[in-house]
């Protein structure tokens, strides 16, 4: 209702209700109950207001006696050429407290979105931390002697006339490669280094290198 408009214009021969007329004359109204009770029903209780003929000024207070007896609340009377008869006294009580509802409905919707921004904000940080961890691991991998080692035995084998087949790493210190050579490779005497003869064939045997750390 507090946005609800209602304008009602009074003259002599007819009523109109937010320009929408009632072929009823002021007099009809004032003076019959039935015709009061038949309009004051289809009336809001809150009435904008109400603009008189000029003509009728001393009836006003009639007219709002007799709105204010069927319990409709009148903002403000006036006349055709805009002189004001009567005006409600301004509420500051309802007003405050109105002000203060849509305080409290802005503040609710600036907080909510802020919240969302928050969680928004905290999944973000959540991804990016999981991916530093991600990083660190893989860094701390490439780091690991294991690795290392591994990638140091492949580089000699690269230099040696040989084909890599299979590579095993056994954490936390076990390696193993199989590979094809067409030559003999011989025993390594390095103590954490064996190379073991799977296959004799005329052609080419399979070896499998055996490194622990």
């Amino acid at each position: 209702m507090i946005f609800n408009f209602k304008k009602i214009y009074i003259n002599k021969s007819y009523i109109s209700i937010n320009n929408k007329i009632t072929k009823l004359s002021f007099f009809e109204f004032l003076n019959s109950k039935k015709h009061q009770k038949t309009l004051l029903q289809t009336l809001p209780k809150k009435i904008t207001l109400i603009q008189l003929e000029d003509s009728l000024e001393k009836h006003y207070k009639t007219i709002l006696t007799l709105f204010q007896n069927n319990k409709i609340i009148i903002k403000k009377i006036i006349l055709t050429n805009n002189k004001i008869l009567y005006q409600k006294k301004i509420n500051y009580r309802y007003h405050c407290l109105l002000l203060i509802c849509i305080s409290l409905i802005s503040y609710s919707v600036y907080l909510t979105t802020i919240q969302q921004g928050i969680k928004n904000t905290q999944k973000r940080l959540s991804l990016i931390k999981k991916n530093i961890i991600k990083l660190i691991n893989q860094q701390n991998d490439f780091n690991n002697p294991l690795l290392l080692k591994t990638t140091e035995l492949i580089k000699w084998l690269s230099s040696k006339p040989v084909l890599i087949q299979i590579i095993t790493i056994t954490p936390p210190k076990t390696i193993k490669i199989i590979v094809f050579s067409y030559k003999t490779i011989p025993s390594n005497k390095h103590q954490n280094l064996s190379i073991k003869q799977l296959t004799f064939y005329k052609k080419g045997d399979y070896y499998e290198i055996t490194h622990t750390l």
